[in-house]
């Protein structure tokens, strides 16, 4: 169930849903109750519940209380560990808006283990949004390096070379891994930043996706983008939704 959880969230091919996050939730609940000891269920519960606050899919208190539990039975069982510290900076910098903590945070985490991928990861992008690109590249770089079939990482590392201007670079490793991994990673939302071209976008947003919501945001952009603003509106009605999510290619 821990290990389901996981894989579900590695995906980045289309944004996480409300929906997909709940279900990773639910996945990693069931594996807490089978055992209550399980530290790293817990973390990546916790882990869920600050990306459903993130993305703005529930900012409640309930939430938040259920997050901090998380993390709370979680350094009760795994002390000073690498993956509990990054979880920790992730909460200090999202939800404190607490940089100098969170940093603090990633430095203990990688004076312990200077070859996790995580580490490396979250380092860089605290790094990346505090002011210090050139730094921050060397990490994604890095962590890329050491973990090289995750999405999550070299996503990030290509949002971040775009960041400093890096347009070659940033496209390059995005069709390398996007060669190697086919339908891992947005390359073509990538692709059509730089040059305007849809083919490959819509090439990846082609396929079977059962739950109509997450067809039509899927759609959205792609429709918008070309222009196709009567067919955008046809399948608007046509979905019959009373609400559709606000989302953007990429996930910002």
């Amino acid at each position: 169930l821990y290990l389901q959880a996981r894989l579900s969230l590695q995906s980045i091919g289309a944004l996480r849903s409300a929906r997909e996050q709940l279900e990773a939730e639910a996945l990693l609940t069931r594996a807490i109750e089978l055992d209550t000891n399980f530290a790293a269920a817990h973390l990546e519960r916790a882990r869920v519940r600050l990306a459903r606050f993130v993305s703005s899919h529930d900012t409640g208190d309930a939430n938040l209380r259920g997050l901090q539990g998380d993390l709370t039975a979680a350094r009760k069982m795994m002390g000073d560990s690498p993956p509990l510290l990054t979880s920790e900076a992730q909460y200090a910098q999202l939800v404190d808006f607490d940089s100098a903590r969170a940093f603090d945070l990633l430095s203990r985490a990688r004076a312990m283990n200077p070859n996790s991928s995580e580490v490396c990861l979250f380092l860089a992008r605290h790094l990346s949004s505090t002011g210090k690109p050139a730094e921050a590249l060397v990490l994604f770089e890095r962590a890329a390096n050491l973990d090289p079939a995750n999405p999550v990482v070299v996503s990030d590392w290509a949002a971040a070379l775009k960041m400093s201007r890096k347009a070659r670079e940033s496209l390059q490793i995005s069709r390398d891994f996007a060669n190697r991994y086919p339908g891992r990673i947005t390359y073509g939302s990538r692709l059509f930043g730089f040059t305007g071209d849809l083919g490959q976008l819509e090439r990846e947003m082609i396929g079977d996706v059962a739950n109509a919501e997450d067809q039509l945001v899927a759609q959205f952009d792609l429709l918008r983008f070309s222009g196709r603003l009567d067919e955008l509106a046809r399948r608007l009605d046509e979905s019959e939704l009373t609400t559709v999510r606000q989302a953007t290619t990429g996930g910002f």
